[in-house]
């Protein structure tokens, strides 16, 4: 029951960021001019149903811990004092009286053709953004430090996905000026977010992965031990799509800027490639934020064992303390070689105008040989 309660939680945890990128993304485009965007088939039911369903999705965790603090004591006496009691609680509490609110403007102000009401609902859905923050693990183990960290990486992340995932899956025809005008505006904008989100998801990292068994422990020694667990794998995961996402942007950004100014030319397919990794990345992101940080990797693999991708190519039993290195031999280099060519090949494709879905299957093959290289060349 409780590994089906954890696979509901991990679902609703994607759909969740999902649903916080489409309300973003689609509040974004309403405020740019008609002339600068491609034609965007958004609606006030999708902004009101987007919205509707941040509290409920973002529940399924406070209702996970109250069924397994709740056995044997009753639901609604563990569940209310979660609300009241656990910063995850008071996370949602907020986060029901920001849609309330929300879903109040979009009821009485047409935000599709009302421009200051658009600008208030985009501050609403940033203050929805930083009360999940608050909700994170970063957030309940630091100050205030976690909390920023967080919130800011899952901004970055939310604007940049948004309206990546509104324009590939919501624009219709469109002509080639709007498509150019469109490329103008988002690349410094996506460059930015970018930018935040991998410095904010630094920090954010660091504090995830800190050890409690070795506090003098540098970040990327704990980054190697927690590669034993569930969590490191999923991060390293994580940080291995992200690769292949970046060379898209690239593509989109700066390749695709040169061929939009031709009327005929539609770049909506390289868009729709980049938001299925965009996809890829959230999986990962929402498996880790429901499973034990590695914060005591010792005690996880006395009590839990390693993580079942781990043991897939180390059959030895894990000594404690766990101390993981990286030794390279020629067939790891030959893995990273190959990595290596896909990723440029991506771009050489894109180059060819070559239709995305072999750019697709390159970029799931640098993520494949990559981990495939790492995982060979570790020694526990």
């Amino acid at each position: 029951m409780e590994s089906i309660m954890n696979s509901v939680v991990i679902f609703t945890e994607v759909f969740l960021y999902v649903n916080f990128a489409i309300l973003m993304g689609s509040l974004i485009v309403q405020v740019v001019p008609n002339t600068s965007k491609p034609t965007i088939l958004t609606s006030k039911f999708l902004l009101t149903g987007s919205a509707l369903l941040i509290p409920v999705l973002s529940l399924f965790p406070i209702l996970e811990t109250t069924f397994i603090l709740g056995n044997g004591i009753g639901f609604m006496p563990v569940f209310t004092n979660i609300l009241s009691s656990f910063e995850v609680g008071k996370a949602w509490t907020f986060t029901l009286i920001l849609t309330v609110v929300l879903l109040v403007l979009f009821l009485t102000v047409d935000v599709t053709k009302n421009k200051t009401g658009t600008v208030l609902a985009i501050g609403l859905t940033v203050l929805l953004v930083f009360t999940t923050g608050y909700a994170g693990h970063a957030s309940s183990i630091t100050n205030w430090s976690g909390f920023f960290a967080h919130s800011f990486h899952f901004l970055g992340v939310v604007v940049w996905t948004g309206v990546v995932g509104v324009v590939a899956w919501f624009s219709r025809t469109t002509t080639g000026d709007q498509w150019n005008n469109f490329v103008r505006w988002f690349t410094p904008l996506a460059i930015t977010c970018l930018v935040v989100l991998i410095v904010a998801g630094f920090f954010t990292m660091k504090i995830d992965i800190n050890s409690y068994e070795n506090a003098d422990a540098p970040w990327y020694d704990e980054y190697r031990n927690s590669l034993v667990i569930n969590y490191g794998q999923a991060l390293l995961i994580k940080h291995l799509l992200f690769i292949p996402l970046l060379v898209f942007a690239f593509i989109n950004s700066f390749i695709i800027k040169k061929r939009v100014k031709a009327a005929s030319y539609n770049p909506i397919k390289w868009l729709r490639a980049e938001s299925v990794f965009i996809l890829f990345v959230l999986v990962a992101t929402a498996y880790m934020g429901n499973d034990y940080p590695p914060h005591q990797v010792d005690n996880l693999i006395e009590t839990s064992g390693a993580s079942p991708l781990f043991n897939l190519f180390h059959t030895q039993a894990i000594q404690t303390p766990v101390l993981v290195s990286l030794q390279l031999s020629l067939v790891q280099y030959v893995l990273f070689g190959l990595a290596v060519v896909s990723a440029v090949s991506m771009i050489i494709l894109a180059r060819k105008e070559v239709k995305p879905t072999l750019s697709l299957l390159l970029g799931i093959l640098f993520v494949l040989t990559t981990y495939v290289a790492l995982m060979t060349g570790l020694n526990a």
